[in-house]
């Protein structure tokens, strides 16, 4: 084999590793992290000018590069829907919107471009270390956010009457705790966010 072939070789794997590398980091620090097929490259282009003024970015992957640089990253479970051609979406951004601490408004804010078209499609993505499916994001977008859960379980404690609020709301009001203790949680163990190519 020629020197020429052999030096192109060397630089085809030192892309790849390089792409692993940053797709890992992207996983890591990033605070959503969002799969998409697209059916055309105008289509995409349209999608990724919205992402960019919700704070979001897109990124063209080799299928199999992405996936060996997800598979060490919290985001891993996103391996098996690699297929196709493929963007990643990302942001760093800890909140799109008040009161949305734990980003499901952001979630559904930075998937709109790829429900809105059949150009773009999206396939699931990573919030916080959470997977997110295409029934999980339908469901985000009607249901209230914790906090909100969290508001409405407080605004109705009936503060003259412990036992009559421990019948009446207690599940609602353990369920939106749990949520946030969860989220806490990962949130401690995530790495702290920081700034990536677009």
């Amino acid at each position: 084999m020629s020197s020429y072939m052999l030096q192109r070789i060397n630089v085809s794997r030192l892309r790849k590793e390089t792409m692993a590398e940053w797709v890992r980091d992207v996983a890591e620090t990033s605070r959503i992290l969002m799969l998409v097929h697209f059916n055309s490259v105008a289509g995409l282009d349209a999608a990724r000018k919205a992402w960019k003024v919700d704070g979001a970015f897109a990124k063209l992957v080799k299928v199999r590069v992405a996936r060996i640089g997800l598979q060490p990253t919290r985001a891993s479970f996103l391996g098996p829907s690699l297929r196709g051609p493929t963007a990643l979406v990302y942001t760093t951004k800890p909140s799109l919107f008040d009161g949305d601490r734990y980003g499901q408004k952001a979630m559904v804010k930075v998937a709109k471009p790829a429900a809105d078209t059949g150009d773009v499609l999206f396939v699931a993505a990573s919030l916080d270390g959470v997977l997110i499916t295409r029934d999980d994001l339908k469901a985000m977008k009607t249901s209230p956010t914790p906090d909100q859960q969290l508001a409405t379980a407080l605004s109705s404690f009936p503060f003259y009457s412990i036992p009559r609020y421990a019948e009446s709301h207690a599940h609602d009001m353990v369920r939106a705790l749990q949520f946030h203790v969860e989220r806490l949680e990962k949130a401690e163990d995530a790495p702290p966010a920081q700034g990536l190519p677009a």
